[in-house]
C-alpha cells in the first residue's frame, strides 16, 4: 500500500477576489499563509517520506511550513501545475459572467468542450497531470506516504481519472484551500480515494 495526501494550495488574493489564476504565479495572501501554518500542524505527525509541489509559488508556500517542521526538501513537479485558463487568467469570474456568460456556463456544465480563447485543452491537462502524479506514485517505496500540493482544477482532473468520471463532472467536486484528499494505491485494485476535501487533523 502507498499513500498520497493530495492537498490544494492555500488562499491567494486572486482566490479571495474570485479571479481565474491558472498559470499566473500568485503568492499566498495572509489567510493563505495562516492556512499553510495550520496545515503544518494538522499534518505534523504524518509519517511522510517526501513532499512534492507544482512549480507555482502558491503550492511551494503552502508546504513550506511543513517542510521546515519536518526537515524535508520540497520537490517541484511542473506537470502538476494548474489548468491554464488562457485569456481568462487574472479576470474576475463575476466580470466574465457579465461579458461572456454563455461561455462561462459552458465551462461549468460542459467543461471538456468549452472553448475559452487560449486555454489549455482539458484532456491534455489531465494527461500531463496524471503522468506526473503516477510517476510520483511509482517512485514511492511500499508502505510509504508522501504529500503533494497542487491546484483545485488539477486535483479535480486527477480524481476524475481515478474514478473514470467524465471531465464534464469536474466542477461537481468541492476542493477547498488546504483541503486534503487521501489517496491510497494497492497493486490489486489500483487507486482508492479514502477521503476528499478534508480540513481536519491528519
Amino acid at each position: 500500500m502507498k499513500t498520497i495526501y493530495l492537498v490544494r494550495h492555500g488562499q491567494t488574493q486572486a482566490n479571495a477576489d474570485g479571479r481565474f489564476q491558472g498559470w499566473e504565479d500568485h503568492p499566498l495572501n495572509e489567510t493563505g499563509r495562516a492556512q499553510a501554518r495550520n496545515l503544518a500542524q494538522r499534518a505534523g505527525e504524518l509519517p511522510l517520506a517526501a513532499l512534492y509541489t507544482s512549480d507555482l509559488v502558491r503550492t511551494k508556500e503552502t508546504l513550506a511550513p511543513l517542510a521546515e517542521k519536518r526537515h524535508l526538501v520540497m520537490e517541484p513537479v511542473a506537470g502538476l501545475r494548474e489548468i491554464s485558463f488562457g485569456e481568462w487568467e487574472g479576470q474576475k469570474i463575476s466580470d466574465i459572467r457579465r461579458t461572456q456568460g454563455r461561455l462561462l456556463q459552458s465551462l461549468w456544465k460542459h467543461a471538456s468542450s468549452a472553448d475559452i480563447p487560449g486555454a489549455e485543452d482539458l484532456p491534455a491537462a489531465q494527461r500531463r497531470g496524471w503522468e506526473a502524479f503516477d510517476r510520483i506514485r511509482r517512485g514511492m517505496a511500499d508502505h510509504s506516504a508522501v504529500m503533494v500540493a497542487c491546484h483545485g482544477g488539477m486535483i479535480r482532473l486527477l480524481l476524475c481519472r481515478m474514478m473514470d468520471a467524465s471531465l464534464d463532472s469536474i466542477w461537481h467536486l468541492c476542493i477547498d484551500n488546504t483541503a486534503v484528499c487521501r489517496i491510497e494505491y494497492d497493486d490489486r485494485i489500483g487507486y482508492l480515494i479514502r477521503y476528499m476535501n478534508y480540513l481536519g487533523a491528519l
